[in-house]
């Protein structure tokens, strides 16, 4: 977003861009799977490096990647039409950083975690055929599930909160 001359953004617009922006999919998963691994993982370091680069970082690119080219309008990938070949390179990174994972002497919970992140981009890919699934909504909604069953401190449930209305 350029700002120049009397074009300023109000505050509640710069608010909902940073918003978008810190609780974005890529974000959440990223900080999901290190808090995961962190809590869980005596090697937790090079486990979230892997997770958060197969799972986080190269979807992230991948969509920037597709922007430059013009394949799709934006990095969230608004357009339904537009999402089948990201799903489809994500799905295939997301498979390789749990079998990475696999190959490692890690927690169950972080194996269960990308276990659960192919099910979800699985899940993503098919209702994709027939709705337009936000998926900013269902990363909070999963984000705050995972947090506020696994820390039952009130800080953990008001983040929890934000995230999901955020």
């Amino acid at each position: 977003m350029i700002i120049t001359g009397h074009s300023r953004p109000s505050f509640l617009k710069l608010l909902a861009l940073f918003f978008t922006e810190v609780l974005n999919p890529f974000v959440l998963v990223a900080g999901l799977l290190t808090l995961v691994a962190w809590l869980t993982d005596p090697m937790w370091g090079k486990t979230a490096f892997i997770a958060v680069f197969f799972i986080s970082v190269v979807p992230l690119i991948t969509s920037l990647i597709m922007v430059r080219l013009g394949k799709t309008t934006d990095k969230y990938i608004r357009h339904r039409s537009q999402r089948h070949a990201f799903y489809a390179i994500a799905l295939g990174s997301i498979l390789l950083g749990t079998i990475l994972i696999f190959v490692l002497d890690t927690s169950v919970e972080v194996r269960w975690m990308l276990v659960f992140a192919v099910g979800t981009m699985l899940a993503v890919m098919t209702i994709n055929r027939w709705l337009k699934i936000s998926f900013h909504a269902l990363m909070a909604a999963i984000f705050a599930v995972i947090i506020s069953v696994s820390f039952w401190h009130f800080w953990a449930l008001a983040l929890c909160l934000i995230v999901w209305c955020g």
